[in-house]
């Protein structure tokens, strides 16, 4: 982590086969990087009836979290 950095943004990324490979969730977390505590978290998730492209999960994932 670069010194002088005050944010950590995370994810973490699930992925399904249903005849092709499709993000099933995702989860997004800001930390604040002097004692790693949460800030804001989100997360999105699709199943495969109703799934989304990855961009489109993401932007709506940190829509929610910049939102609050």
């Amino acid at each position: 982590i670069p010194q002088g950095t005050n944010t950590l943004v995370t994810y973490v990324d699930h992925w399904m086969w249903d005849i092709t490979v499709y993000m099933l969730s995702i989860d997004i977390e800001f930390k604040k990087n002097s004692d790693r505590s949460l800030i804001a978290s989100g997360k999105s998730y699709r199943p495969s009836m109703q799934r989304a492209e990855p961009e489109v999960m993401i932007r709506e994932t940190l829509d929610k979290i910049l939102s609050k």
